[in-house]
């Protein structure tokens, strides 16, 4: 690790961890080209007796030089301690100074691309289903963090996977890399002065944002759209399908086969292709399953009937359509783990010297959201969780719940909006009532905000209900290791657990990511209402009974959250801009899931849990991210709750309206729930001849 900052020769990229003035007499070896392209060359080298890949970039203009520069920060904000991601490639130094530019990374045992269609038998097909699988579900991971961080690749194909030496895929090649939102500013902006000159568009412009490469180009990128999260997401499936058939897309379509059309072997060309794909619907031919009555076919049946409806949501004519990358990655971390329980066996890519389930997917690590050996994650519903049905156990589950017999029906809905920010990274969670307390009516309610990327508040969106429900029944048995005074303790108890296994399984889940999310978690259940906050979400009651808040913020604005900092080892405080604030990222909220880089300075996930009994004035609860607390008060909630038709949606959809009217520049969550199902769509404003309520002023007025 290097001693000092160390930065390139324009001063924009600096690292502490990784050198950017290596010497060209450090590199040795530097003779054997192992990949050619356009714009650069790699050779095989050696710095400080390490085999590396060296990438010689071709820089003829500053244009050129400029790339140089941005995929070097962008290898940086990957590359370190604690911003790591397992299945992006490190950079292991670089030299930024004229007149030698190069980047060192590790050296791989082979791209993708050479593992499907050129290693001989150990390679793809001595990986095996679930060799594939897991190299898939690592890939997915890999495009999730970049997405995470706001980036899209743009040029997603095997050649761009690198398989290591312990054979793990990571994504390589940043050079077409960019933020979203700066791809989408410069393509409307650009649009909006050509359509203000009256000029026509030369082509020129629209050349620079059709990059990548054909076979793996989403429609909307061919129709000379910006590229999108959505645009990757098709590229990722067009790649998956290439790994798990080993067929070059669209190579073996054939002009007889419905649907299809032969664009490559029969020589067509471009042109023929973009038409094909954009108008015609063409796509790559899938996977199938091998025809039978053999022991074995109707799970492989299914494996690849699952694999093929996804693939076939990745790449979606439309891209509202598509999955996020975080439904992809559960979707095939489901697949992985049903599929592991009927395999017999994997056998091993060659070289590696191990299992390919050991290799490709080590499901103790990769295998999001593990507890006790067992997956958190999946859409299905795990039966062996699912509560009520169990005597005793669940008996006093119930007791601690207040449930007497009566199921209390939630009328809820919800709304989000992106707000001020380029990406939406805020999560709700809206089971009513939730599947995993069977005949107990237990109704949960969740919003989880996120920072410094998705992948905190997504993974706590997935993984909570079961998390939440493993730990009820483990208090109720006595296994969470900790001492009960009553039954009462059960939920607050459990409330308390979940959130630590959520973040401890989080950061195993994701290593090195320093993502965060403050969480907000309600259990309704009849007359009784639990709530565990950790952060600066907020929940209320109210109706005519007034106004509870049932949470308190965790920020530093605080001053007892403040003196628990301060005193903790390692707290640190600094004012900074407008507020105190944690650690070098700044950090405003002191307590949160993730935020894996200051949990030593202070940050704990430990939640405050509040239990309340609905009175008959409790007409409505409603949870939100600090998108909407930040400009509406919690008594100017409770006034446009009454104000507006009793449609949950719509409420909630007014409320988030309304903070963005007052310039709320935050991610905005809102879910309100109707406690009563006997309130109306309407209510009575007047009463014996004057407003019943005073009206709540609004944006764009009263009532």
């Amino acid at each position: 690790m290097a001693e000092e900052t160390t930065r390139c020769f324009r001063g924009c990229c600096a690292s502490r961890s990784v050198r950017l003035d290596v010497g060209m007499a450090e590199i040795t070896g530097c003779s054997e080209v192992i990949a050619k392209g356009a714009a650069s060359k790699v050779k095989r080298g050696l710095y400080r007796d390490v085999e590396v890949a060296v990438k010689f970039p071709s820089l003829p203009t500053t244009d050129d030089l400029n790339r140089f520069h941005k995929e070097l920060g962008i290898h940086l904000e990957f590359t370190g301690r604690g911003r790591g991601c397992r299945h992006i490639v490190p950079l292991v130094g670089a030299r930024a100074h004229p007149p030698h530019y190069v980047t060192l990374t590790p050296l791989a045992r082979c791209n993708l691309a050479q593992l499907v269609h050129e290693a001989p038998g150990g390679g793809r097909e001595g990986a095996g289903a679930l060799g594939l699988l897991g190299l898939g579900l690592q890939i997915a991971r890999g495009v999730e963090s970049l997405h995470g961080r706001g980036y899209v690749h743009r040029d997603l194909k095997p050649a761009n996977v690198l398989i290591t030496a312990d054979g793990e895929a990571q994504l390589t090649d940043f050079q077409l890399t960019e933020k979203e939102s700066e791809l989408v500013d410069l393509f409307s902006s650009s649009e909006a002065r050509l359509s203000n000159s009256g000029k026509k568009p030369s082509g020129g412009f629209h050349k620079k944002l059709l990059v990548g490469t054909l076979e793996y180009m989403a429609p909307e990128i061919l129709t000379k759209t910006s590229h999108t999260r959505e645009s990757d997401v098709y590229s990722l499936g067009i790649l998956l399908n290439e790994l798990f058939t080993g067929v070059f897309p669209f190579s073996d379509c054939s002009k007889e086969r419905p649907g299809c059309h032969t664009v490559l072997e029969l020589g067509y060309g471009h042109q023929e292709l973009k038409a094909a794909v954009v108008s015609e619907g063409l796509r790559p031919t899938m996977l199938e399953a091998k025809k039978g009555s053999e022991e074995g076919d109707e799970e492989e049946a299914q494996l690849v009937s699952r694999l093929n409806g996804l693939l076939a949501a990745c790449w979606s004519l439309n891209a509202q359509e598509r999955p996020a990358i975080g439904e992809v990655c559960a979707t095939l971390e489901s697949i992985l783990f049903d599929y592991s329980g009927t395999a017999s066996g994997a056998g091993s890519v060659e070289g590696s010297g191990s299992e390919a389930t050991a290799v490709l997917m080590d499901l103790d690590v990769e295998q999001e959201g593990v507890v006790d050996g067992r997956p958190l994650g999946g859409t299905a519903i795990d039966e062996d969780l699912v509560l009520g049905s169990r005597g005793e156990e669940d008996s006093r589950i119930a007791e601690s719940l207040c449930f007497s017999g009566g199921a209390l029906k939630l009328n809820a809905g919800s709304f989000q909006t992106i707000g001020g920010r380029d990406s939406q990274e805020d999560r709700i969670v809206q089971s009513s009532p939730s599947p995993y307390f069977e005949g107990l009516g237990v109704h949960l309610l969740a919003v989880f905000d996120g920072h410094r990327g998705s992948e905190a508040s997504e993974y706590c969106a997935r993984h909570v209900e079961k998390v939440l429900t493993r730990c009820l029944r483990e208090a109720a048995l006595g296994k969470s290791g900790d001492s009960l005074d009553s039954k009462k303790g059960l939920p607050r108890q459990a409330l308390e657990r979940a959130f630590q296994v959520l973040d401890e399984s989080f950061f195993e889940a994701h290593e090195g990511c320093n993502a965060g999310a403050t969480s907000l978690v309600c259990l309704v259940c009849e007359s009784k209402v639990f709530v565990a906050n950790c952060g600066d979400c907020r929940c209320i009651v109210g109706g005519p009974a007034g106004v509870r808040e049932l949470s308190r913020d965790h920020t530093t604005a605080s001053e007892g959250e403040r003196e628990r900092v301060m005193a903790s080892k390692g707290g640190a405080l600094r004012f900074q801009v407008d507020a105190w604030r944690i650690g070098s990222c700044g950090l405003q909220v002191t307590r949160s899931i993730g935020d894996a880089d200051v949990k030593p300075l202070g940050v704990i996930s430990v939640p405050e849990v509040v239990e309340h009994d609905l009175r008959e004035g409790d007409d409505f609860i409603c949870l939100a991210s600090d998108g909407l607390w930040d400009v509406v008060s919690s008594e100017e909630v409770a006034g446009m709750v009454r104000d507006t038709v009793k449609n949950p949606s719509m409420v909630a959809q007014r409320l988030g309206l309304e903070a963005c009217s007052r310039g709320s520049r935050d991610n905005i969550s809102v879910l309100v729930a109707f406690t009563k199902q006997g309130l109306g769509s309407h209510e009575k404003i007047f009463e014996g001849g004057r407003e019943k309520h005073g009206f709540t002023q609004t944006f764009y007025g009263s009532r």
